[in-house]
């Protein structure tokens, strides 16, 4: 595939954003891409792993056996001609989800408590929160109520299998489940999270930009 972005500011420069999840064979090469209001591929997730050599290898050795669901999650972020744009780091508990740019720099950070998801921008300043309310969309709004845009939720991900499944097949649905398990799509358990800013979205667009991957790497 083809991708298009060489920068953040590149990544915010269309409009709205998608972040669709693409399934790969195990969770170690699951992916999430970025993708423009047009349609076009902006960037993609990669997964990696923090520390030495050895710990690398036993990290990615603990997702290709399916072992990993739970775990904290580290991907870069590529963009065109396999330019590295960022990194981001996803936590379980808390459920936080920060992006640096490539100095390291934080560009955005999500928190979850229970519905709510508050972003915050560079400085570590609040920008605005989102209410995850049914099945969207949902407003992202600042401290004095203004709506900066809105997330929208795609499809469900893939269902445990029923139980009929297991009765009949249950070596192919204990594969299945285990496999499903391993595949971490965000808020809502979709495969595809869109936001589209307001007029009025103000001075934060890339961290904006970023709030659908947010959305699907938040535990």
């Amino acid at each position: 595939m083809s991708y298009t972005a060489f920068s953040l500011d590149h990544v915010a420069s269309g409009g709205g954003t998608t972040a669709v999840f693409r399934a790969g064979l195990t969770a170690q090469s699951h992916q999430w891409d970025i993708k423009a209001q047009s349609g076009s591929l902006l960037a993609h997730t990669v997964r990696y792993h923090r520390g030495g050599k050895f710990a690398q290898a036993f990290w990615k050795f603990w997702n290709v056996i399916g072992m990993g669901a739970g775990d904290d999650i580290h991907v870069e972020l590529v963009g065109a001609e396999g330019v590295q744009l960022a990194r981001a780091t996803t936590g379980n508990w808390p459920a936080v989800v920060t992006v640096s740019d490539t100095t390291g720099r934080q560009v955005v950070r999500s928190r979850r408590k229970k519905d709510t998801v508050t972003v915050y921008d560079r400085d570590d300043q609040p920008i605005a929160t989102l209410q995850r309310d049914g099945d969207g969309p949902w407003p992202l709004r600042t401290e004095a109520g203004d709506v900066l845009g809105e997330v929208l939720a795609g499809k469900p991900g893939p269902k445990s299998p029923a139980l009929w499944e297991w009765a009949a097949w249950p070596d192919t649905a204990l594969d299945s489940a285990a496999y499903n398990k391993n595949m971490h799509l965000g808020l809502r358990r979709v495969v595809q999270y869109s936001f589209t800013p307001a007029a009025n979205a103000g001075p934060n667009a890339v961290a904006l930009a970023l709030l659908p991957l947010l959305c699907g790497l938040t535990y």
